[in-house]
């Protein structure tokens, strides 16, 4: 388990990087989207800690959001109100 949190991590930071690097740094924050498969409380519990780190790493803020469901995800998602999205393997937004 801990080696998948590690890989995710080390994705996550990848994706950022080559996010600032792409001529986006610009920006005064990154949003990144989660999947709300638990209530926003224990999702903030969960990935805070992320956010923090990636925030620390980048030097950029990095901000969660947690859609109420996974409609407001998936529309999120679509409509670019989100950086970045974390989400399980097995969901697609078409």
């Amino acid at each position: 388990m801990k080696s998948n949190v590690k890989k995710s991590v080390v994705v996550m930071v990848s994706f950022i990087v080559f996010y600032l690097i792409s001529g986006r740094c610009c920006m005064s924050e990154i949003k990144l989207g989660l999947l709300p498969r638990l209530s926003a409380v224990e999702m903030t519990k969960m990935f805070g800690p992320l956010a923090e780190y990636l925030s620390k790493e980048t030097g950029e803020t990095v901000s969660l959001v947690i859609p109420k469901d996974f409609t407001a995800y998936k529309d999120a998602v679509k409509a670019g109100q989100v950086d970045l999205d974390f989400r399980t393997r097995w969901f697609m937004s078409s």
